[in-house]
């Protein structure tokens, strides 16, 4: 099943597309139901988040700290606190918003073939 998009202006994420269908209510059992049988949550969604700017980071979950992909090395990478971070992390690990969006999707589609 490819992920559907849900979005706010400053942070998009991926979620399986039958939690966008339906009643809230529906959608929250479902998301319920999906948890079970896969032992994924929704806090490990693929998530495309505003920097500042016209950049943009790939995120692995809501968790903070988060990690955040760098497409240079093909991984997930932890993010440091923004004191932390130095020019290089921020180089390799930002992205402008259709780069970004076109990564999440791809790695969102392959933890769903992964499940």
């Amino acid at each position: 099943m490819t992920r559907r998009l849900m979005g706010h202006p400053t942070r998009y994420e991926f979620l399986d597309a039958r939690l966008l269908t339906g009643s809230s209510q529906d959608a929250a059992d479902l998301q319920d139901q999906l948890e079970q049988e896969t032992g994924r949550y929704r806090t490990d969604a693929v998530m495309v988040e505003w920097r500042g700017g016209d950049t943009w980071v790939v995120k692995h979950g809501d968790w903070q700290p988060g990690k955040v992909w760098c497409e240079v090395y093909g991984k997930w990478e932890y993010e440091p606190s923004p004191s932390n971070r130095s020019d290089d992390f921020i180089k390799r690990t930002r992205y402008d918003k259709l780069t970004a969006m076109k990564i999440a999707e791809r790695l969102a589609n392959a933890d769903q073939e992964d499940s």
